[in-house]
């Protein structure tokens, strides 16, 4: 399947997305709107585009006032799902803080449990959840449904077994039907519970659309580990568009634009590496960013004052 088919297909839905913002920023001018002017720009560019000029670019120039050292960034599409470039390197990068903030979640909870005087064979584990519900046939209405009912599903699990730290990624395929099935991966850390009182909250918070709750627990016997957790979610949160309906897959992007692929609780993954300095990295107003089509303005201190070095990221 064919971006271009994809963009022809998104076209009208894109022009109203930018007229709306447009028009909001009309509103806030001329004290404000610059984010909203900015975002009908990007709403107009086509997936083609974006994919076409990812990585070729001038480079942004971040500029640490710390030190004076300016480091080249080069400019990505971020299309994750239609960038082999883009997806690679969002699949390193989430990899590697899923697999950190979830091996450490591990080793804590597993130290409380032991020091509380708990039995270890029910003690914490990575838990890997899949969680469907009916397809209705609009991927938006399956994906708004099975958000709701995570929160729900969530709040059950506070009560139950406290506030587990959790990583969740979305998958969608076409199915056997030809609907379309959105699924939600979910990668945690919990004490045992019973299939089947997961499987009767689940069908509770989904209102009766819920059908299973997958859980894997690991092959053989072995527990997961916090490689393999990691790798899984951070598979489906780069995988490419291998739908071969073009409706559907249409419809999943208009789904999933503005929304998070990877959500996680907040204390399970740290905030990412800044691309300045550590030393000058804090407090923030050190960094400045440059436009990534030009050098900054003539009226700024930095345009003035030439770097001490440049250093490429």
């Amino acid at each position: 399947m064919e971006l271009a088919d994809l963009d022809a297909q998104l076209a009208p839905w894109r022009a109203a997305r930018a007229a709306a913002y447009a028009a909001k920023g009309a509103q806030l001018a001329p004290f404000g709107g610059q984010w909203h002017r900015a975002r009908a720009r990007g709403a107009r560019r086509t997936a083609v585009e974006r994919t076409a000029q990812c990585g070729t670019w001038e480079c942004a120039e971040l500029h640490c006032k710390g030190c004076g050292i300016v480091h080249r960034v080069k400019h990505r599409c971020r299309v994750s799902w239609a960038c082999e470039a883009c997806r690679k390197a969002y699949w390193l990068r989430w990899s590697k803080r899923l697999r950190a903030g979830l091996g450490t979640e591990l080793l804590e909870a597993a130290y409380r449990w032991r020091l509380d005087g708990r039995p270890r064979g029910r003690g914490p584990r990575l838990v890997l959840l899949t969680l469907t519900i009916r397809h209705s046939g609009d991927v938006a209405l399956d994906r708004a449904r099975i958000s709701k009912a995570w929160v729900r599903f969530r709040a059950w699990l506070h009560k139950r077994i406290g506030a587990p730290a959790f990583a969740k990624v979305w998958e969608f395929t076409d199915g056997t039907d030809g609907k379309g099935h959105v699924h939600l991966h979910v990668a945690t850390v919990w004490p045992f519970v019973e299939f089947g009182e997961l499987h009767e909250e689940w069908k509770r918070a989904t209102e009766g659309h819920g059908t299973h709750v997958d859980v894997s627990r690991g092959k053989h016997g072995k527990p997961v580990s916090s490689k393999h957790a990691a790798g899984y979610l951070a598979k489906y949160a780069t995988k490419g568009s291998v739908s071969e309906s073009l409706e559907l897959l249409g419809a999943w992007v208009r789904a999933i634009t503005g929304r998070r692929r990877v959500t996680t609780s907040r204390r399970l993954t740290a905030p990412p590496e800044p691309f300045g300095c550590w030393t000058c990295y804090w407090p923030r107003w050190r960094v400045a960013w440059i436009r990534p089509h030009g050098p900054s303005p003539a009226s700024s201190a930095d345009a003035r004052a030439p770097p001490a070095a440049v250093a490429d990221a």
